[in-house]
């Protein structure tokens, strides 16, 4: 979608639009400024996301969402979408200067209730370097699809009321959740991959590697050396011969995709600094990730092979499907400590639900930010992103409803921060899995204590 077809959609639809130049690489906010125009009345999108699919919201310059606000209108918990997702929806427009007409990317579309108040509008044609003044009345016969609430906050506005009578800074909330991503976004003070990731992740997709090339890898880290023979000595695989060195450990018993993946969870997750104890300290974190991903993995391996679950890869996402709490102690203290308290004050209220009241995003959102900068496998990043979405419907949805079975599952045994131990009958429907079979696994993840303890130790130092 260029700026020549926006201009040619609006002169089919019979609408006149007077073109106004400005300097390119500016903001919109710097448009508005720079060419005197109004920020009420100009109008710019913003691209959101949730497991039911894309959203495109149409508000003013001058204001910012309100989350809260729109999950009580919309009932859904929306998210900013990521860069290459806008533009995979929006097509070839200029970064920053997307227009706001819903019918050109046939998309569900929301529009502020505030436009109405203007007889005319400022809207971005797409070449970021130019703007189109139309009347507000054939912007909005434009829209006829959409959805017009009130959705937004003035960007100067002073705390309000949340749907629990509670005074709420949203605005401070909703700037303190873009510090946070910005920083994910730059890894301003956070961890760069690690070497040893980096090298495992260019294995994983090298068609032609061998299980000698993961070994070579990992040798040069005793740690996780020790931890992957370790692991394949463990009553889980019951591998009845003796297994004396990593070559017999990855050639034997856990095949190079497994032990690649182990390798990769332990290398990216073990960066992460913080304090050991506490709630979400890195002690229980690590305690309830490794757990997690012995219990995915086995879990994938039960379903049956139509549904192509990868389960070496189940592993690596139960392994780093918190890391967002890692990532809160290492870098955000303060708001790590923050959260906790809260937890300890409210420990019957989702987690998710804390976090989005302290700084309007969630651990699971962070986490995947960076995995996603760090070009961890799509999969890896949607179980990170969505395991607690019970109603997750898009793509690896088998794979985010693994990771959220097998947290259900934990949570029963006291591991974990799942709101609850239900196991919902859809859920393993959809898995093909029944009751007996999973109670069985997790049955056995608990025998295997020993060997989940020590790497628990080992990734919490």
């Amino acid at each position: 979608m260029s700026s020549t077809d926006i201009r040619e959609f609006l002169q089919e639809s019979g609408i006149h639009a007077e073109s106004i130049s400005h300097q390119p690489a500016l903001t919109l906010e710097q448009v508005a400024q720079q060419l005197f125009v109004p920020v009420y009345q100009f109008a710019r999108a913003t691209l959101l996301r949730d497991a039911q699919g894309y959203l495109m919201a149409v508000l003013p310059v001058g204001k910012s969402i309100d989350f809260i606000a729109l999950k009580e209108s919309l009932s859904r918990d929306l998210e900013l979408a990521w860069p290459e997702e806008c533009a995979e929806v929006f097509g070839d427009v200029h970064t920053g200067s997307i227009p706001p007409i819903a019918p050109l990317y046939g998309i569900a579309t929301i529009i502020d209730t505030s436009f109405a108040k203007s007889d005319k509008m400022y809207i971005a044609d797409g070449s970021g370097q130019c703007l189109l003044q139309i009347a507000t009345v054939d912007f909005l016969r434009l829209q006829e699809s959409a959805t017009v609430l009130a959705f937004t906050i003035d960007n100067m506005l002073s705390p309000s009321l949340n749907r629990n009578g509670q005074s709420t800074d949203v605005q401070k909330v909703q700037s303190r959740a873009r510090r946070m991503r910005e920083k994910v976004d730059s890894l301003d003070n956070l961890p760069p991959m690690p070497d040893i990731a980096s090298q495992l992740l260019d294995i994983s997709r090298d068609p032609e590697a061998m299980p000698i090339d993961v070994a070579k890898i990992v040798m040069t880290d005793p740690v996780i050396s020790g931890q992957i023979m370790h692991y394949a000595r463990s009553p889980w695989f019951a591998y009845p011969g003796k297994i004396g060195s990593l070559n017999e450990a990855i050639y034997n018993v856990l095949g190079m995709d497994m032990a690649l993946n182990i390798a990769l969870g332990m290398a990216s997750g073990k960066v992460f600094l913080g304090k050991k104890e506490g709630v979400l300290g890195t002690q229980n974190v690590w305690q309830h990730s490794v757990y997690c991903a012995l219990l995915a993995e086995g879990l994938a391996r039960e379903m049956p092979s139509k549904l192509k679950v990868n389960r070496e890869a189940m592993y690596l996402a139960g392994l780093l499907h918190n890391v967002g709490y890692l990532i809160l102690n290492h870098c955000f203290p303060v708001e790590h400590q923050e959260l906790e308290n809260l937890i300890l004050q409210q420990p019957t209220t989702p987690i998710w639900q804390l976090e989005r009241k302290l700084y309007g995003m969630t651990h699971a959102e962070l986490g995947a930010d960076l995995m996603r900068s760090w070009d961890l496998p799509q999969l890896v990043v949607r179980c990170i992103r969505h395991h607690h979405d019970e109603e997750y419907v898009g793509q690896y949805r088998y794979e985010v409803l693994i990771i959220l079975l097998a947290n259900r599952l934990l949570k029963s045994q006291g591991i974990g921060d799942e709101g609850s131990d239900e196991i919902p009958t859809e859920i393993l429907k959809t898995l093909c899995l029944d009751i007996e079979t999973v109670q069985k696994l997790l049955q056995n993840v608990i025998d295997c204590r020993g060997t989940l303890d020590l790497m628990v130790h080992h990734m919490a130092a």
